[in-house]
């Protein structure tokens, strides 16, 4: 079809736009005849090639080793932006992790780097991944720190590290996991699988692992994504019982919720 409604014109440098055309054809030849002569050049020493692009390898392995340049095939870049998350004890209240969330965003505020703070207790998380759903033992922080200038150029992790351990000599008792934030979502640079039929060997293996990471110098931050479920106990009411007293099960629901106003009890 386009051979049949195309054609062919003979372009003459009457004007500007056709004698650019010209010279930008006249340029394409050259570069597919000089690209065709290193072509057949390849072809003919396949072994002189395949040498140099070994050692091109090599010497790339060699400058990677160095540090000279960098392994990431996306680089995050220090945006000097970085979320925390704090997790309680399971059998913390919304109310007891509002209270020390607050006291721990306070501590953060007042360090000279930082810029802004931003809290989420007891919401769902805002990183990629999250199934929107939230927890009352756990909170998110998302720090913004000063221009790298006002801060003396300090890398954003070394900053993550140190108020890290600043936050757990003055708030014990807390998990606090960290993570980079910039153009490129980051996540754990080593993810280990483990996958059975068995869920609680498969917990009891992982928790194995865990403590094995935690041992090896420069292992940070080792945690499981399974979490153990929030401790509970079930009310069984005596059906017989609550119907000579002509109780339902909403009822009695409402009223072990106003006795027991710290726990969450469904219907």
């Amino acid at each position: 079809m386009a051979s049949r409604i195309g054609k062919s014109e003979d372009l003459q440098p009457t004007n500007f736009f056709n004698r650019f055309l010209l010279w930008f054809e006249h340029q394409l030849d050259v570069f597919t005849n000089w690209y065709g002569r290193q072509l057949d050049w390849v072809l003919r020493h396949k072994l002189i090639t395949t040498a140099i692009i070994l050692a091109l390898f090599v010497v790339t392995l060699g400058i990677m080793k160095q540090g000279i340049i960098g392994k990431e095939l996306i680089a995050t870049g220090d945006q000097g932006k970085f979320r925390m998350g704090l997790e309680f004890d399971k059998t913390t209240t919304l109310q007891q992790n509002n209270i020390v969330s607050q006291k721990i965003e306070s501590f953060i505020s007042a360090q000279p780097e930082v810029l802004t703070v931003f809290s989420n207790v007891g919401g769902p998380s805002t990183g990629i991944g999250s199934l929107g759903v939230g927890s009352v033992n756990k909170t998110e922080l998302t720090i913004q720190l000063k221009p790298a200038a006002e801060r003396a150029n300090q890398p954003t992790e070394k900053f993550m590290m140190e108020i890290r351990e600043a936050l757990r000599d003055e708030f014990p008792g807390i998990n606090y996991s960290m993570a980079a934030l910039g153009l490129v979502p980051r996540s754990a640079p080593i993810e280990i699988t483990l996958s059975g039929s068995d869920v609680l060997e498969v917990m009891q293996a992982g928790n194995y692992l865990k403590s094995v990471v935690e041992k090896i110098p420069g292992a940070d931050n080792a945690r499981l994504s399974v979490e153990e479920g929030s401790p509970e106990f079930q009310v069984i009411p005596d059906k017989d019982k609550m119907q000579r007293f002509g109780l339902n099960t909403a009822f009695v629901g409402i009223n072990l919720r106003t006795a027991l106003p710290e726990m969450k009890m469904p219907h």
